[in-house]
């Protein structure tokens, strides 16, 4: 896996590259994290340009160059 971050709250940060164009010397990737639980189950699907730990029940993410917080299930909280 590209990336990870430590387990928190029963939940960790993955990170994935999604391909996004390129010929074949200029490849080009778009990396996007989620979060799995302990089966390797994805609760919130990679799609934020970043993703902190589950802190109190909530995890601060990027998209699109907004940050808010999102809850386990990537609900955003207001």
């Amino acid at each position: 896996m590209p990336g990870s971050s430590q387990n928190s709250e029963g939940l960790a940060a993955v990170a994935v590259d999604k391909y996004v164009g390129g010929g074949r010397a200029n490849k080009r990737y778009d990396r996007q994290w989620g979060f799995i639980d302990s089966t390797g189950f994805y609760v919130v699907k990679p799609q934020y340009s970043s993703a902190d730990s589950f802190k109190n029940g909530k995890a601060k993410v990027t998209l699109n160059g907004r940050e808010f917080y999102i809850d386990k299930t990537g609900k955003e909280i207001k």
